[in-house]
């Protein structure tokens, strides 16, 4: 039994052009199995058709905004141990 958690896959501090599609990896790995929820700006983020969490626990935006600049938080729990880490994602204007 590995009660500690230990991360797979951590998200990487990322820069994407606006209008762009940007993906943030987080797999975690304990038992018993982690429950991963991510958080944005220190709130846990709100799910909507541009913020999807995939099945693998990796979060994908669509069509950035610079307003998603910001500090993103893969959180992974279970009943013995809470655990996280962050990633930048950086937003810049349309690359022409």
């Amino acid at each position: 039994m590995t009660m500690y958690i230990t991360f797979k896959l951590e998200p990487e501090n990322t820069t994407v052009y606006q209008g762009h599609r940007a993906i943030l990896h987080c797999q975690a790995t304990s038992d018993p199995e982690p429950h991963i929820q991510w958080m944005v700006k220190d709130k846990v983020l709100d799910t909507s058709r541009r913020f999807q969490i995939m099945p693998n626990d990796s979060m994908v935006i669509t069509d950035v905004t610079t307003d998603d600049t910001a500090k993103y938080t893969c959180t992974a729990g279970n009943s013995c141990s809470i655990s996280d880490v962050v990633a930048q994602l950086y937003s810049h204007g349309q690359k022409f």
